[in-house]
């Protein structure tokens, strides 16, 4: 998309050099770009130019980086999952010398082509297997004969939803799954449902099921 001149000052603007980071939603703290000229940017973006003399790519580098995503991960909040951006400024970040930092940026730009491909194959790969997985469970559910008769999940099933919590109200050192709409994404110290269950989306991420073989707490925007 492309801003005409005369509607540029109706959006924030990032200039040449920033990290874009999205702060809100399924891809909060996945998705980042290092952008290479000004851009208008949205509201579930920070946009972080660093200073002191940080290289950007330094910090770009750095937000892909399990440490920071542990960060990241534990200041989540809400049902959509986001990070203030109080709690954001907040994170951590180790800074390195200055031939460090070149020498971490040099290894990485080399290393980045290769991990890109083996990340694409991969991707292919799970695809392939998805699709695999998909035909079969389509074969077994195309059988028909004696063994077989129309229903409804109602009539079979004990359909209820999910039980709200806020991240603030779960004891985060538990044992017990907390699942919402993205899947198992934190824990708690008491249960809900006792296993196994299944869980399926009914707000954000709809119609998505997880199988759980142990006592768990379904989110709100989960049925189960």
């Amino acid at each position: 998309v492309r801003i005409i001149s005369n509607d540029l000052d109706k959006f924030k603007k990032a200039t040449r050099g920033t990290v874009l980071i999205c702060a809100e939603g399924g891809s909060a703290g996945r998705k980042l770009a290092l952008i290479d000229e000004e851009v208008c940017f949205g509201n579930k973006l920070y946009a972080v130019k660093p200073t002191n003399g940080i290289e950007s790519k330094f910090i770009y580098y750095y937000f892909m980086s399990p440490h920071f995503k542990r960060q990241f991960k534990s200041k989540l909040t809400g049902i959509i999952g986001g990070v203030s951006q109080a709690k954001f400024k907040d994170i951590r970040v180790p800074v390195a010398s200055k031939k460090l930092r070149e020498k971490i940026i040099k290894h990485l730009d080399n290393a980045m082509p290769m991990i890109s491909l083996a990340s694409k194959n991969i991707e292919k790969s799970l695809r392939y297997v998805s699709e695999l997985e998909k035909q079969k469970i389509r074969a077994m559910f195309r059988s028909s004969g004696k063994n077989w008769f129309a229903t409804k999940i109602g009539e079979q099933l004990t359909l209820q939803r999910g039980f709200d919590i806020t991240k603030k109200d779960q004891d985060l050192d538990g044992s017990v799954p907390v699942v919402s709409s993205g899947g198992i994404k934190s824990y708690h110290s008491v249960s809900k449902v006792e296993a196994p269950g299944v869980v399926i989306g009914r707000k954000g991420t709809l119609g998505t099921s997880y199988f759980l073989d142990e006592d768990f707490w379904p989110h709100d925007t989960r049925a189960c």
